[in-house]
């Protein structure tokens, strides 16, 4: 009785929407004051990354990258700080991770995952949960953490909080964690209330609300196990599921380095790290490069200069020259040396403006190749692949100059947009071949490396190392399940 009294009590703190409630034994109470929709839908939710939200879909240039020989990390590898210390080169970890986003599927095979953004009401809280976590290691149960961030995605009201997961908020946020949690919380309505509260939504948002209302009402009680909460937080996966992200996406970590991450399961993902090392370029007396060394490996490039460089019609900042010799070196154990004469270009400098698709498409219907670009072939095309390339980059950094993780300086531009002209070259050169494919597939890897030290100047990890935790990945489907990820190890 004491506890149906003081729902009402809460019930009539609440903003206006009549109803009547049902009491034992048969009572009706009239004009009980419900919030509104509305009331319940403002502000920002706890947390919103999804693909929909990202602009940046990671650098499908990578995707035909085939890297092996990973280092595989252990617990062991972190520093005190928590993070991973990693000098160049290729390295694996299997961490545990969470689902941010309940009442959708799991993940799903094919699924690609791009960085996500820290974005939501309690996003930054979410994040505080993670690399407490990690700091704490074993000593709280992945189970009572993942319980507590579906409390905080559904915002639950810590006072109404039993079980593993109050216990979870206590153990790593202390009594600060029950009032930052309780901010924007919400209460439970018992099923004839939600029924008039949810009735106004659509279609499309009324299973969420359910959703969430149902699991504000399941932590208020102890004897909830684990795998309750998960058969109301987990769907199948529907039959008809696509991705808009292939899976194993490489991303350009802001820090400078590679990153992907592939998900066993919303509890356990793998994820790849490639540290680049350092570049040495050599450029000629017109800034072309004609030698680039990483590590043990080296790309030469001969340039014909019996052929004067053709500028692009339609865009002063690019200028096509000939290439007639190719030269990669690689220890005999990976290939060895690959050396070929070749007819080729390759555009030196980068688009002024940004890509109309609109526009590219008419101008590559309506108008034919000009005379001075038929001997360079498929000229339309590769402005179209470089202007992509440009236009990404400056979304990647604009995304984040938005999160407030850029560190100001000058881009270098000769290396970020020169990585891709050459790989781009490769592929002209090289995309049909079916032998040497291991010094071809090296090339691939060694640009890839160059491109992200070049990104160095945009974050460079510095001192601060790998965090596992620092990003949420959001799967390819906008109705799957982000992921936060601990930086402790299976």
């Amino acid at each position: 009785m004491r506890r149906a009294a003081l729902t009402l009590a809460l019930l009539a703190m609440t903003l206006p929407a009549l109803a009547q409630i049902s009491l034992p034994g048969g009572q009706k109470i009239p004009d009980i004051k419900l919030p509104s929709l509305g009331d319940l839908t403002k502000g920002e939710a706890p947390f919103v990354t999804n693909v929909n939200t990202i602009p940046f879909w990671g650098w499908e240039d990578f995707d035909k990258l085939q890297l092996k020989d990973f280092v595989e990390l252990t617990n062991a590898d972190r520093g005190e700080d928590n993070h991973y210390h990693l000098k160049p080169g290729r390295y694996q970890i299997t961490l545990k991770t969470f689902c941010a986003r309940g009442y959708t599927h799991g993940p799903t095979a094919g699924d690609g995952y791009i960085i996500g953004a820290w974005t939501g009401s309690k996003a930054q809280f979410l994040r505080e949960i993670m690399r407490r976590y990690t700091a704490k290691g074993d000593s709280v149960d992945q189970k009572d953490v993942q319980l507590l961030v579906w409390a905080v995605m559904a915002r639950v009201n810590p006072k109404d909080m039993k079980g593993g997961a109050r216990k979870a908020l206590l153990e790593l946020m202390g009594d600060d964690g029950l009032k930052l949690m309780a901010q924007g919380a919400l209460q439970h309505y018992a099923d004839d209330a939600a029924k008039k509260i949810f009735a106004p939504a659509d279609r499309a948002m009324r299973p969420f609300l359910e959703y969430e209302n149902k699991m504000r009402g399941m932590f208020n009680d102890a004897n909830r196990t684990y795998a309750d909460f998960e058969r109301v937080a987990m769907l199948e996966a529907p039959a008809d599921y696509k991705t808009l992200i292939p899976n194993l996406r490489w991303n350009l970590h802001p820090k400078g380095y590679l990153v992907r991450f592939t998900s066993h399961g919303y509890s356990k993902s793998t994820m790849q790290i490639v540290i680049p090392n350092t570049p040495e370029v050599t450029r000629d007396e017109k800034s072309r490069v004609t030698r680039l060394v990483i590590g043990d490996y080296a790309l030469n490039i001969g340039y014909d200069d019996s052929k004067p460089g053709i500028p692009y019609p339609d865009d002063k900042g690019l200028t096509a020259y000939a290439v007639n010799k190719i030269k990669i070196e690689v220890p005999e154990a990976r290939g060895g040396v690959l050396e070929r004469e070749v007819d080729g270009w390759i555009f030196k400098g980068k688009p002024t403006v940004r890509k109309k698709k609109d526009k590219a498409l008419f101008l590559s219907v309506i108008f034919p190749e000009a005379a001075s670009m038929l001997q360079f072939g498929g000229w339309r095309e590769r402005y179209d692949q470089v202007q992509e390339v440009h236009d990404r980059i400056e979304t990647y950094e604009e995304f984040y100059e938005r999160t407030q993780r850029i560190e100001r300086g000058e881009r270098p531009d000769e290396d970020v947009f020169d990585s891709n002209h050459i790989q781009d070259l490769i592929d002209s050169l090289f995309g049909g071949t079916d032998d040497r494919l291991e010094q071809i597939g090296e090339t691939h890897g060694r640009l890839a490396e160059w491109l992200a030290h070049a990104t160095e100047l945009i974050g460079g990890m510095g001192e601060d190392g790998v965090d596992p935790s620092d990003s949420p990945f959001a799967p390819g489907n906008p109705g799957g399940q982000t992921l936060l990820s601990s930086g402790i190890a299976y």
